[in-house]
């Protein structure tokens, strides 16, 4: 992988790809975490494929319980922000 290293930490740090992020169950049904891994999740966004926000959440955790049961069936991106990095993957809504 690349690293990164911050001149005010020292701390050597992994760069942060879509392989971070994990979201489960995919394809989900009314509930679905979405996690990246070692690193807090500032914003969560779910978007349809118009690119219209259904749903946003500032979790600030590395984890995040997601309710689907009012998101209609179909594909949606999920994006989440995690240290001023953006990450979007696919999700399912099959019912």
């Amino acid at each position: 992988g690349i690293f990164n290293v911050s001149s005010t930490t020292g701390i050597a740090q992994i760069e942060m790809t879509v392989n971070n992020m994990t979201i489960y169950p995919n394809p989900a049904s009314n509930n679905t975490t979405v996690e990246v891994e070692g690193y807090m999740i500032s914003r969560l966004k779910v978007m349809n494929l118009l690119g219209q926000t259904i749903f946003e959440s500032e979790p600030k955790q590395p984890k995040a319980e997601l309710r689907c049961n009012t998101f209609s069936s179909g594909v949606y991106m999920v994006e989440v922000e995690v240290n001023n990095s953006i990450l979007t993957k696919r999700m399912v809504i099959s019912r």
